[in-house]
C-alpha cells in the first residue's frame, strides 16, 4: 500500500513539471495587468516607506491610541 501511495504521489507531483517543460512554447505571450491588481502592492510599499523614514508620527499616534 506504502508503495503504491508512494508511486502514485510522485506523479502526481512530477506530472506538473512535466507539463512545465515538455508543452509547446508560445511564440507571443502578451501579459496585462488590471490596475486593482497593482494598486494594493504599490500602496503597501509606499505605506512600508514612510513608516520607515517617519516612524516617530506613527509612535505619537499609537502612544495616543494605547492611553
Amino acid at each position: 500500500v506504502l508503495g503504491i501511495s508512494s508511486l502514485l504521489n510522485i506523479y502526481y507531483l512530477l506530472d506538473p513539471v512535466a507539463r512545465a517543460f515538455f508543452k509547446p512554447k508560445h511564440k507571443d505571450v502578451k501579459i496585462d495587468r488590471h490596475p486593482l491588481v497593482v494598486v494594493p502592492p504599490v500602496i503597501t510599499a509606499v505605506m512600508s516607506v514612510l513608516l520607515f523614514f517617519f516612524v516617530d508620527a506613527f509612535a505619537v499616534l499609537a502612544r495616543l491610541m494605547s492611553g
